[in-house]
């Protein structure tokens, strides 16, 4: 999609504007994810990052000053240029990491790679691929794999997209917390932890009277494990697989 001519400004304009229902999800998300980068500081002095499909840089632009050495990588030229804009030490880098395996390094501590492995539902070979790939590039000790799958079927989204499909929509890419697994655990990985973010419908919380409501319900609903199962945009930690087993915290 970032390869579509002004696809990565109306990414930014649009899906991201400042009162959309992305935004609101990210906030909730940013608070998540720098609490999850200072628990990996505990015990790594100086992060090594990767920031994978880095797109806009939203996410690199977040974390490279709470990590050491910060990289993002993108295929599309057009995003790493509003990306540039954004970011102050990292390093942007353009390329395929398939056809370009050595564009970055194997011994990162911290790989993110958000709204990409939803987004890539329509190649679930390349899906498979890339996950091992960035599986490859995580040191052994201290390695996160931290990623997002942004349309949880179990959901309201899931339901918005029955209704969609009843009216002739077009089909709207889904990932459950199994089908995450699976991915995860094929290559080489497996979940540390996950996290689950908006339960209300997109409307209730950007639109009308109900926003307030809708957005005091879903921050308090990102702080409760078991409403994670039905929120629509689930966050997972992982790390390269360990004797003892598959963890799901």
């Amino acid at each position: 999609m970032f390869r579509t001519p002004g696809f990565p400004h109306t990414y930014d304009n649009v899906i991201y504007h400042p009162d959309s229902h992305d935004t609101f999800i990210w906030h909730l998300q940013r608070q998540r994810l720098l609490q999850i980068i200072r628990h990996v500081s505990e015990t790594t002095s100086s992060i090594k990052y990767l920031d994978f499909a880095c797109g806009t840089g939203r996410i690199i632009s977040t974390l490279e000053h709470f990590v050491g050495d910060a990289v993002g990588l993108d295929i599309s030229s057009q995003a790493l240029a509003i990306a540039e804009s954004k970011v102050s030490r990292a390093v942007l880098k353009h390329g395929d990491i398939i056809e370009q395996p050595n564009i970055v390094d194997y011994d990162y501590d911290v790989i993110t790679a958000f709204r990409f492995i939803l987004n890539a539902d329509a190649e679930p070979e390349l899906r498979g691929r890339i996950m091992s790939s960035l599986a490859s590039r995580l040191r052994r000790s201290s390695g996160r794999l931290i990623f997002n799958a942004h349309g949880n079927p179990y959901s309201t989204y899931g339901l918005g997209s029955l209704y969609g499909a009843a009216r002739g929509h077009e089909h709207r890419a889904a990932l459950s917390y199994p089908e995450v697994r699976r991915l995860v655990d094929q290559a080489g990985l497996e979940i540390e932890s996950w996290y689950g973010f908006g339960i209300c419908p997109g409307r209730a919380v950007t639109r009308g009277n109900l926003r307030p409501l809708g957005r005091r319900i879903d921050s308090w609903a990102a702080r409760q494990p078991f409403l994670r199962w039905i929120s629509r945009d689930l966050l997972f930690v992982s790390r390269l697989k360990t004797q003892r087993g598959t963890t799901s915290q």
